[in-house]
């Protein structure tokens, strides 16, 4: 939930800084998928944090089948 929370304050940051020139700027100027790029950058620095114990429990077994995940393992 730590995850979805921290998207929350990403919407909120896009509600009051959203207007300022430079975001209107990138807006308007560059290609939709440089834009989805730039927003995934955003949350998945961070997604690490919140889904090791899944990983290591196995919630993202039945995935492996549709897309390769890579899993960084300290031991």
């Amino acid at each position: 939930m730590i995850f979805f929370g921290w998207n929350g304050i990403l919407v909120g940051l896009e509600y009051l800084i959203g207007h300022w020139t430079i975001f209107q700027w990138m807006s308007q100027t560059l290609p939709p998928i440089v834009l989805t790029a730039l927003v995934l950058c955003s949350a998945l620095p961070l997604a690490h944090l919140f889904t090791g114990y899944w990983i290591k429990h196995g919630y993202f077994d039945a995935i492996y089948l549709a897309e390769p995940i890579v899993v960084c393992r300290r031991e």
